[in-house]
Parts: structure tokens; C-alpha cells; sequence
């Protein structure tokens, strides 16, 4: 019991602790909402005249904001009778116009619809054009529900609340789960102050993660779905999901639908971990990564390496992130069909693009062995000897044929640059996401063990990249 009792004050100071290290000082606050209030007022003088209201949104205006989260959203929102058309052209118009005022470089990205982004006084801000809706159901796009979900949580997340959402952002971030963009698929600084506004302590939050599993976990913090008939439906529809959140101003909507099952699972065993052995590791760990070790260690798995390394496509993270996996699965099944056994594989991009695949084979066989059918079979034997004895040499053991026939390719590099080796237009019929499939059209480079090192050695964050591959697990 006394260890209990230990482990427990253990991780209060620890809590206590990181608290203060992730509150902002008056002075930091301060900076922050002069900027904040000078943005806006830069809006308005623009926005206001033609009959549009401007508002930030997110974790800025509640106060749960992180400080090294140098970035916030400002919402320029539109008339309900205003075309999709003209909402777009004068929403990129507008916000061209406030970040030029404030000295800034606007560029266009692309979502659901257009919006600029921005960088000012050290922030990146997304200018980000939406409709003005007066009742949630009715949404047109997707970020006509960021002011509802801001109405919400004034009423429903209290001032306590605040220090124990910026805890739990801070675990997260320690675990490299903070995030709802595709590169990370963890959770959103929304379904934090959700989980927050369930639970109440993050230490409660803990403990009742300590133990969920996934599908079953159902949060309907806004009570949407009242009768058991309403919550089995929704359940049902959001089949196949680790983790339900439902949001409290769409009941259509899963909060924790970007979360993937694998991040879930590192979610719960991190709770866990916690609870049984507190340390400030788990909220700042060191990350960091020494070259000589690095080296020993893939020397000492026995395996190898092949690694596709090309200029990075154009394209904002969220759209690159998924292109690079879903190529990713496709470059790993072609080194499936052909034998190499891949165990593992990750993508990355920093200005460089590089999907990253460890193989149990490198070099195989000239030849190899195919076992055929049975000799009584005698449509298909017939076929098969036929077809592969023009082949190599064609054989019985026992009651089946069996032949052997040289491969086309030994080497796992010989096999990838062959695959990848064409044009842009093939490269997408074979599979390989559009974007990607065009950088690659534009050169590729193939790196073995010795390339992967040699990029290792002069990129960290790549370097980095490698040294998480090889130690990700569970606690």
C-alpha cells in the first residue's frame, strides 16, 4: 500500500511540476493577446465594411493554448446567402489583404476550400473564410462548426479545467500523439478539452484510459445520443474506429476520427505506464540520437535496408502524409511478391521525401522452385509443363510437378528501381499516388544500408526518424 501511496504523490509532484513549466506567465500572455487583438482589429478594418465577421478560434481564446504553438486561425465569416463562389474569391482577397497589412507573406492552401496562411510577428496564421450559421445542423462545410465548437466550450470548460487540458496536451506531445493532421493521426487540442470536460482531472483521464480498449470506448460528453437505441446506432455507425468522441455540436461526427488504432493502443499503454511508474519522461523525453549507436544498431539486426529518397512533392503536409503511406503499402507489397520479406516500413519528409522499408532479404537466388499441381490433375499439369518448361527444368517429387526458373531480379534495389524506373503516367497506373508518382518522375535515388546511414549522418532529423523506427513499442 505504501508503494501505491508513494507512486501516487510521485506523479502529484510530477504533475504539479510540469504545470508550472507549461503555464504562460502573465508577461507571455500578454505578448500573445496584443498580437491576437492587433490581428484582429487589422480584420476588421477590412472585413467589417462589407458586412463580414471576424473571429479566432481554437485553443487561443479558451486559454489551453500551448506555448510553443506559435499559430492560431482567424475566421472571416460570411453571410449564409453568399454564393460558394464568392465566398472563396473574397475570402483569398480578403485575407491577402490583413496579412499584407501586417507585413506578412500570404500564400493560398488548400482544404476543404481555399484559405490563406500566413506569418506574423513570429505566428503562422490561417485566414480561413466560413460561413456565418446560426444553427449547427445546417453547416455547409466542415469549418462552419468551429464557432459552435468555440459557444460550446465557454459554457461547458471551466477555469479549472484549463491546466489539466494543457497536461494532458503536454503527455500527448511527449508520446508524439498530439495532433489531428495525417502526419501524426492523434488527437486534436478539440478532443483534449473534450476528454478534459469528461473526466474532469487528468489523472482521472489516466486512469480510466489505463484500461480501454479499442471499439469500445463511446464519449458523448454532449449527450446527443440520449437512449440506449441512439447510442447502439451511433456506435454502429462509427464501427471500426478505436476511439468515439462524439462531438457535442454535430452528432454526426466523430472527434477522434483522425486517431489511428495504432496511436490509440500507444495512448493506453502510456496511461498505464504513468500511473505505475510517474516520470517527467513521459511529458518531456529526450529526444535525441547518437550516430555511433545508430550505426551498431543496424549492423546488429541482421536485416536491410532499402530506402526511396526523392524531392519532397509541393503539397501541404496533410495531402503529402497519406500519398507517402499509400505508396508506401504498395512499394512494400512488390517487395512482398518478389520475395525480399520486408518486416517494416515508415515514411518522412523533410525537403527530402524518403519511404523507408526493412527487408529480411537483400539478394536472393538465380533461380528459384515453384511447386505445380499433381500429376493426375491433367488439364493443369499439362499447363504447367508446358508453360515452364520453355522456362527451365520441369520435374516430379513425389505425386506433383515442380519447376525452376531464374528470376528477373536478385537484388532488392534492382527489383525497386525496375518498379519505379518509368514514367509518371505508369508509376500512377502501377499504384503510386499522384503527387508522389510526379516528384519521383523527376528522379528518385535508392539507398541501401551504407545511403541510409550516409543521410542519417547529415540529416538529424532523419537520423531521428530511424532511432523511433527502431525503438517504437509499447510500454
Amino acid at each position: 500500500m505504501a508503494k501505491v501511496v508513494s507512486a501516487e504523490k510521485r506523479l502529484n509532484d510530477i504533475l504539479e511540476s510540469i504545470s508550472a513549466r507549461i503555464t504562460p506567465t502573465p508577461d507571455q500572455h500578454a505578448e500573445i493577446d496584443r498580437i491576437l487583438k492587433r490581428v484582429v482589429a487589422k480584420a476588421n478594418a477590412f472585413a467589417t465594411p462589407q458586412g463580414i465577421h471576424c473571429t479566432i478560434a481554437g485553443s487561443f481564446i479558451r486559454n489551453t493554448y500551448m506555448l510553443d504553438k506559435r499559430e492560431f486561425d482567424l475566421f472571416l465569416m460570411f453571410p449564409e446567402e453568399t454564393t460558394r463562389e464568392s465566398l472563396e474569391k473574397k475570402g483569398l482577397e480578403l485575407g491577402k489583404r490583413i496579412i499584407s497589412s501586417l507585413h506578412g507573406k500570404a500564400i493560398v492552401a488548400y482544404a476543404e476550400h481555399p484559405y490563406i496562411r500566413g506569418k506574423v510577428n513570429g505566428f503562422d496564421v490561417d485566414i480561413v473564410p466560413a460561413y456565418a450559421i446560426k444553427d449547427a445542423s445546417k453547416i455547409r462545410s466542415a469549418v462552419d462548426r468551429t464557432p459552435f465548437h468555440n459557444l460550446w466550450l465557454q459554457k461547458h470548460l471551466s477555469p479549472r479545467l484549463v491546466a489539466e487540458v494543457r497536461l494532458l496536451k503536454q503527455f500527448l506531445k511527449g508520446q508524439g500523439l498530439y495532433g489531428s493532421d495525417t502526419k501524426t493521426e492523434g488527437f486534436s487540442g478539440y478532443l483534449c478539452e473534450l476528454l478534459m470536460v469528461e473526466h474532469k482531472y487528468f489523472v482521472r483521464l489516466m486512469k480510466a484510459a489505463a484500461s480501454w480498449k479499442p471499439g469500445d470506448i463511446f464519449i458523448d460528453v454532449g449527450a446527443r445520443h440520449g437512449s440506449e437505441a441512439e447510442r447502439h446506432a451511433a456506435r454502429k455507425r462509427f464501427s471500426g474506429q478505436p476511439l468515439v468522441a462524439i462531438d457535442p455540436v454535430d452528432p454526426n461526427r466523430n472527434v477522434a476520427s483522425v486517431l489511428s488504432t495504432a496511436n490509440f493502443v500507444r495512448f493506453v499503454s502510456a496511461a498505464g505506464a504513468l500511473l505505475s511508474s510517474p516520470s517527467e519522461q513521459f511529458f518531456f523525453p529526450k529526444r535525441d540520437v547518437d550516430l555511433k549507436k545508430l550505426a551498431a544498431l543496424l549492423k546488429s539486426r541482421g536485416t536491410e535496408f532499402l530506402a526511396v529518397d526523392f524531392a519532397s512533392p509541393g503539397v501541404l503536409p496533410d495531402i503529402l502524409y497519406p500519398q507517402l503511406r499509400r505508396t508506401a503499402q504498395r512499394l512494400v507489397k512488390v517487395m512482398r511478391e518478389n520475395e525480399f520479406a520486408p518486416i517494416g516500413f515508415d515514411v518522412f519528409s523533410n525537403g527530402r521525401s524518403c519511404i523507408f522499408i526493412e527487408l529480411e532479404v537483400w539478394s536472393l537466388p538465380r533461380v528459384r522452385k515453384l511447386e505445380g499441381p499433381p500429376v493426375f490433375s491433367k488439364p493443369h499439369a499439362k499447363e504447367f509443363v508446358e508453360k515452364y518448361s520453355r522456362r527451365g527444368r520441369v520435374w516430379t517429387e513425389g505425386d506433383r510437378y515442380v519447376a525452376e526458373v531464374k528470376r528477373d531480379f536478385t537484388k532488392a534495389d534492382g527489383k525497386m528501381k525496375e518498379f519505379l524506373g518509368c514514367g509518371v503516367a505508369t508509376l500512377k497506373e502501377k499504384g503510386v499516388a499522384s503527387y508522389v508518382a510526379e516528384s519521383m518522375g523527376d528522379g528518385f535515388r535508392i539507398l541501401g544500408r551504407d545511403g541510409v546511414m550516409t543521410k542519417a549522418r547529415k540529416d538529424h532529423a532523419f537520423a531521428l526518424f530511424l532511432w523511433e523506427y527502431f525503438h517504437r513499442e509499447f510500454y
